[in-house]
């Protein structure tokens, strides 16, 4: 078969040996019920149970990637169907991919848990980037969308990552991240110039989606759509062991 990587936007990292990029969704648990997010809606569902990943699981999809996917996978990214350091060994997990998996390591995480004592935790276990979501500008316009979080406690959590990461000499990369939608479109420049003028790595500016139409949004749809590039270059292994090819 051959493989066009171009076509479709796969930038040549797509490979029929081993996914570009492992998704570890460590927990199905979590302390917000953001509007542009599933999960309240899963923790009524009869599927729910609250389960985390096991260390045991971890550990073995950690060694595959670094002895099977050397040189194939190039990026395995810490998320989760919730918040991922509500899991009671998220950094033991954290640290050990990052000490042998071979292969850049990232956390997603909405930084409600980025206390004094878990940054430094955090920064230890050399995890190569933190995308912290906050989808706001303004603390109103955060707590609308972000159900349950406080935003001026978040803020501080991140600046405090901010000046840690560079007092300690840390490398790890530390990025912003906004879905834009009605509530937040307005807010989208602002939040970009702040965050960046605070010495972030990046800031993403993300498009809201249904998730597969897991909840009520309306979204413009663009005349020119592409196919999905995501079930060739991801695999997922979710917080009960299974593996999928979406989230």
């Amino acid at each position: 078969m051959k493989l066009d990587n171009k076509k479709y936007g796969f930038y040549g990292r797509l490979k029929k040996e081993f996914p570009s990029q492992i998704i570890v969704a460590i927990t199905e648990n979590c302390n917000y019920a953001c509007k542009h997010c599933p999960h309240a809606n899963l923790t009524k569902s009869e599927v729910y149970k609250g389960t985390n990943l096991s260390e045991e699981l971890n550990k073995k999809l950690v060694d595959e990637v670094g002895s099977a996917g050397k040189g194939y996978c190039t990026h395995m990214r810490y998320t989760a169907s919730g918040e991922p350091l509500l899991h009671p060994k998220g950094f033991e997990l954290l640290g050990y991919a990052t000490k042998n998996s071979g292969t850049m390591v990232s956390l997603t995480t909405n930084g409600s848990m980025l206390t004094d004592v878990n940054r430094k935790k955090l920064l230890d276990t050399k995890v190569n980037l933190i995308d912290i979501s906050l989808d706001a500008f303004t603390a109103e316009t955060y707590e609308k969308i972000r159900i349950n979080g406080k935003y001026e406690n978040v803020k501080n959590n991140v600046l405090s990552l901010l000046k840690e990461r560079d007092n300690g000499n840390y490398d790890t990369k530390i990025v912003v991240s906004f879905v834009k939608q009605p509530l937040n479109i307005n807010e989208a420049k602002p939040f970009e110039e702040f965050w960046y003028s605070k010495g972030v790595n990046f800031v993403i500016l993300r498009s809201l989606h249904t998730a597969a139409g897991a909840i009520d949004v309306k979204i413009n749809t663009p005349e020119k759509r592409w196919p999905c590039v995501y079930p060739w270059d991801r695999m997922i292994l979710s917080h009960n062991g299974n593996l999928a090819y979406c989230p």
